[in-house]
């Protein structure tokens, strides 16, 4: 089964998310964790219930404190 548009909407914010990070000049801000609230907020409001935006904000930021431990 194909997404539907709730789900799409959802998947666009994370890569949003994603690709903010990817082009950040400080990967360690402790900013990135409130804008990730705040995005969720913002663009998922309309298909995201308040439960689900904080479940989903808790995974980024486990996902955005696993990258910030990876070392060249």
């Amino acid at each position: 089964m194909k997404p539907n548009k709730s789900q799409i909407k959802v998947i666009e914010c994370i890569k949003g998310t994603l690709s903010f990070w990817e082009g950040t000049n400080d990967i360690n801000s402790p900013t990135h964790e409130c804008d990730i609230d705040e995005y969720l907020f913002a663009e998922c409001e309309e298909v995201m219930n308040d439960g689900q935006r904080y479940r989903m904000s808790k995974v980024l930021i486990k996902a955005l404190n696993i990258i910030r431990e990876l070392n060249d």
